[in-house]
C-alpha cells in the first residue's frame, strides 16, 4: 500500500530591523518533508530485454532493449518470476520474442523517493495610505524552493499513457528524478494599496510579482511506438 510520512515544522515571529519602515515585520518560516514508501508503478509483462539486441540486451550506456515477449510461443522456456519492479524473467530464448503482443500493463510498486520544500514569508501592513493619511498599505515578500522528486508519472488518465509519457533511463524501472509539477525556486512580492481620497471610501490598487525557475525537463529518444517491438 503507498503511504507517505511526512513531518513539518514551522517558525513565526516579529522582525525589529529598526524603526519605522524596517520594524514590525512579520516573518513565518516553514519547512515539510515526505517520504513516500510503495509508490505505484506500471510495468508492461510484455517486455524482456533481448539479449540479441545491443550489447547483450543493452546499449553503451547501459539502457535495457525491450522487446515484446511471448512465454505461450512454441519453444519459449521462458518464465516469469518476479512481476515486480522490473518483472523478471528466467529461461529466456529466441523463440519467446517470435510474438507481437504489447501493452500487457500490471499496477504494481517500485522503490520510495523523498521531497523537501522550505519557504520564507516577510510581511507587514503599514497604517495611512501612500499618498493619503487615510487607508493602509500592505507588502509581502516570499520565497520557496521545492526539491521534490518522483518515478512514474501518473497524472494522465489511462494506463498506457502513464507508462508512455513518463522520461526514464529504464521505463520498466524509472529512477528516482525531479518531481513532474516542481519549481525548483519561486520568488514572490506583493502589495495591496488602499488610500481614502474621499473620507471612509477607500480606493484600493494591488499587484503581485511572481518568479519561477528550475522546472524540470528531459531529452529523450524519440521512436514509433510506446511499446517496443
Amino acid at each position: 500500500m503507498p503511504t507517505v510520512v511526512r513531518a513539518n515544522v514551522g517558525f513565526s515571529t516579529e522582525l525589529n530591523l529598526g524603526s519605522g519602515f524596517f520594524g514590525g515585520w512579520n516573518t513565518t518560516l516553514d519547512y515539510i518533508y515526505s517520504e513516500f514508501r510503495n509508490p505505484l508503478n506500471l510495468v508492461d509483462l510484455s517486455q524482456a530485454v533481448n539479449p540479441a539486441r545491443g550489447l547483450n540486451g543493452y546499449t553503451i550506456d547501459g539502457r535495457p532493449l525491450y522487446s515484446t515477449i511471448d512465454l505461450l510461443a512454441t519453444g519459449c522456456t521462458g518464465r516469469l518470476t518476479d512481476p515486480g519492479s522490473p518483472p523478471v524473467f528466467t529461461g529466456i530464448n529466441a523463440a519467446c520474442f517470435s510474438g507481437s503482443r504489447g501493452g500487457e500493463l500490471m499496477l504494481t510498486n517500485q522503490k520510495g523517493y523523498r521531497s523537501h520544500v522550505a519557504s520564507f514569508l516577510l510581511s507587514k501592513t503599514f497604517g495611512g495610505g501612500l499618498v493619503t493619511s487615510g487607508g493602509s498599505s500592505y507588502l509581502s515578500f516570499g520565497y520557496a524552493y521545492t526539491n521534490s522528486h518522483d518515478r512514474r508519472n501518473m497524472y494522465n488518465s489511462t494506463a498506457g499513457s502513464n507508462y508512455g509519457q513518463t522520461a526514464a533511463f529504464d521505463r520498466q524501472n524509472p529512477e528516482a528524478s525531479p518531481g513532474f509539477y516542481q519549481s525548483k525556486h519561486n520568488i514572490t512580492f506583493s502589495a495591496n494599496l488602499k488610500n481614502e481620497f474621499v473620507s471612509d471610501y477607500a480606493t484600493a490598487l494591488g499587484f503581485t510579482f511572481v518568479a519561477r525557475a528550475g522546472r524540470p525537463y528531459s531529452l529523450t529518444f524519440t521512436g514509433n511506438n510506446v511499446f517496443n517491438p
